[in-house]
Formats: structure tokens, C-alpha cells, sequence
């Protein structure tokens, strides 16, 4: 069984102990029943995580020995969603499951189609029920850092500019009759790599010999690839010569030179450099046609889920996973 896990400020870690009163008290103390010698973890949120036994309980707080600290780095890219305010349990839904798959960054919009009617006074109440929905996903999944919920902006105020990239989901209906440009997630995906990883500018399915020479060193992995398993044919001649053993052979060829050409986009191209990514989710109403026109023309990245309408929280859900296992999962792989 895994150790209770906490946030905590920095200013309660001293003289390598760690005093904990209030809320986390409560929890610790009268919920989980915790008692001296008893294993918890903490993160500050900043830069530290704590490893820590229950060494003494007070009245109104307990104190902690540290026996272990690691150090906390953030990953990059960031990722944020601005989602456009919806019913209370849609929302607090799409907060929670976006926080657990390790969303960084959640900024309420209103757009026209905003069914809830919030007031200056309400709104900031609504903020802080988020911010705590928010923390308390952070904890039960260990995150290393606690899921921002910033203060709510009109969809007017977006700019796209300021992440590296952002999409946008539209129906594809849309695309023909308002005419804009549809890029399919996948190919879009796939061609950052030729896009952003060479000097010509160009995709790699349409840059010639020289366009690759200019580029780097693309063609010198395949060359590199090939020769190394050519020479490993030549030291066992008997086993090339056998028909299974080439058509081996060729796959582990086609295999590596996969590899070699997804690590060399890794290093040269965008996906090592981007900082953030962003993506905005529309109310139970979908956008106004004038609202992808407004942020497609700043920049925005219109994409299509697909033929099935995904309610607001599903899609929320849907894409970041999507851009997880991109982005993350492929990237530590």
C-alpha cells in the first residue's frame, strides 16, 4: 500500500522536519488515522519532494521527520486547456479527469454560447471551488505539481499566439462551408517533424536530394542504418542466404531506420522545442461560426474529432489523452 501524499508550502519544511496543521491535519490525524513512525510523502509545488515519518501529534498539528528528499523538474510540453464554462457537473468533471491524465493549466472561458450565468462575485467563488477540484485530483494522483485554475477571460481575449501551438476543434460541416482549412490530427502530427525540424521549410515528402543535404543529416541515417546491416549480413553469409533470414533481415533494416528517423525529429525537430500546448473546448452549444473564424485567424489549429459528436467534457478528456500519448508517453519512450 502506498504512503498518503500531501502539498505542502515550503515554509513548513525546517530543520529537516515538517509541521503540517489545518486541512492536511484534519485529513491526516482524523481521516487516514495516521500514527508516530508512519510513512508520508509531500511535494512543495516547487522543487522538492519530501519522504517523511510521523514522529510527533499535537493538539493541532503533527510533526514529521524527513528521511528522504528528491528534487521535482516540469516536463515540457505544458499542456492547457481552455474550456468554456459549463453546467456545474460537467464541469467539475472535465477539471477532474483532465488533472488526473496530468493536464498543467485550466483557464475558464466565456464564450456566446455559455448557458451559465455567472456574476463578478460568483465567478471568483467558482474559481476557488475549481482550484480546490483541481488540488484535491493532484493529490489522489501524485502529481508532482498542482493543476493551475486561472482566473476566467472572454474568448475575445485569447491568444493563441502565446503557445506553441493551439487547436481548436471544429465539425467538419463547418470546414466547407465557412472555408477553412481542415488538418487532419494525425498528418499534422506527423509533418511537424519536416515542417519545423529542417532549414528548407519544406515536408519531407516533397524535398528532393538537395533539399536534404540542406536539411541535415536525414539521409545520412538511412545510409548509416543501411550499411550497418549490410555488414552484419556479410559476417553471417549463411544466414543471408537463407530466404527467411533476408526477409528478417529487412525488417529489423525497416524497424531501426523507423527509429533513427523518429529520434532524429525527436532532437532536430519542433517536439523537442515546444513549451506549451493548448486547446480550447466549447460550451453544451458548440462555437459561433465568428468564434473559429476570430482564433483560426490568430493562429489557432482547426482539427476534427471524427464523425461522433463528443459532449464538452468527453471531448476535454478525449484530446488531452490524445495529446498525452503524443507528446509524453512517445517522447520518454
Amino acid at each position: 500500500m502506498s504512503s498518503p501524499y500531501f502539498f505542502i508550502k515550503k515554509e513548513n519544511v525546517a530543520d529537516n522536519s515538517i509541521v503540517i496543521s489545518g486541512i492536511n491535519y484534519n485529513h491526516l490525524v482524523r481521516v487516514l488515522r495516521l500514527r508516530a513512525g508512519d510513512a508520508v510523502e509531500f511535494s512543495d509545488n516547487e522543487s522538492k519532494r519530501y519522504r517523511a515519518s510521523v514522529a510527533e501529534i499535537r493538539k493541532k498539528e503533527a510533526v514529521l521527520v524527513v528521511k528522504e528528499i528528491g528534487n521535482l523538474t516540469k516536463s515540457f510540453p505544458q499542456t492547457a486547456l481552455f474550456l468554456c464554462i459549463l453546467k456545474k457537473d460537467a464541469m467539475e468533471y472535465a477539471i477532474q479527469k483532465t488533472v488526473e491524465i496530468g493536464i498543467d493549466e485550466i483557464v475558464p472561458v466565456f464564450s456566446d454560447r455559455v448557458v451559465v450565468e455567472l456574476g463578478r462575485d460568483k465567478i471568483k467563488g467558482k474559481i476557488l471551488r475549481w482550484q480546490n477540484i483541481a488540488e484535491s485530483a493532484s493529490k489522489q494522483c501524485r502529481r508532482d505539481f498542482i493543476c493551475r485554475v486561472k482566473d476566467a477571460v472572454k474568448i475575445s481575449c485569447i491568444e493563441p499566439s502565446l503557445s506553441d501551438i493551439f487547436f481548436i476543434p471544429v465539425e467538419r460541416e463547418l470546414f466547407s462551408r465557412e472555408g477553412i482549412s481542415l488538418a487532419k490530427l494525425e498528418d499534422f502530427l506527423r509533418n511537424m517533424g519536416g515542417r519545423y525540424g529542417n532549414k528548407t521549410g519544406k515536408n519531407e515528402a516533397d524535398m528532393n536530394e538537395a533539399d536534404m543535404k540542406e536539411a541535415g543529416p536525414k539521409e545520412s541515417v538511412k545510409e548509416k542504418v543501411w550499411q550497418e546491416e549490410t555488414w552484419k549480413e556479410k559476417a553471417k553469409k549463411e544466414e543471408a542466404e537463407n530466404e527467411e533470414a533476408e526477409k528478417n533481415r529487412r525488417n529489423k533494416y525497416t524497424q531501426r531506420l523507423q527509429k533513427e528517423e523518429y529520434k532524429y525529429k525527436n532532437e532536430h525537430g519542433i517536439l523537442k522545442n515546444l513549451r506549451k500546448i493548448s486547446y480550447i473546448i466549447g460550451p453544451e452549444g458548440g462555437f459561433e461560426n465568428n468564434e473559429i473564424a476570430m482564433l483560426v485567424k490568430k493562429g489557432a489549429v482547426p482539427v476534427n474529432f471524427g464523425k461522433n459528436i463528443l459532449r464538452s467534457e468527453t471531448a476535454s478528456v478525449y484530446f488531452l489523452s490524445v495529446l498525452d500519448y503524443i507528446f509524453k508517453t512517445s517522447l520518454s519512450s
